[in-house]
């Protein structure tokens, strides 16, 4: 099963590192807890996702093997 791009976490922090920024907010902020939160409630449900749902490459050898 492949692994989430670590490119796309380090995108979002740093696209919420610039927003804390421009809007000034303090790294304690209530705002920013709550993302925090729903940031881990959204891996959470990503790995449960991926466990679930078979890789596209998983699926090609199934419908190879069915072919055959």
């Amino acid at each position: 099963m492949p692994e989430p791009n670590d490119n796309l976490s380090e995108d979002f922090a740093k696209a919420m590192e610039a927003w804390r920024r421009k809007y000034q907010l303090r790294e304690d902020d209530p705002l920013l807890l709550c993302l925090e939160l729903f940031r881990i409630h959204q891996d959470h449900w990503d790995d449960i996702r991926r466990k679930d749902v078979p890789s596209f490459a998983e699926f090609r050898v199934s419908l190879t093997q069915l072919e055959q």
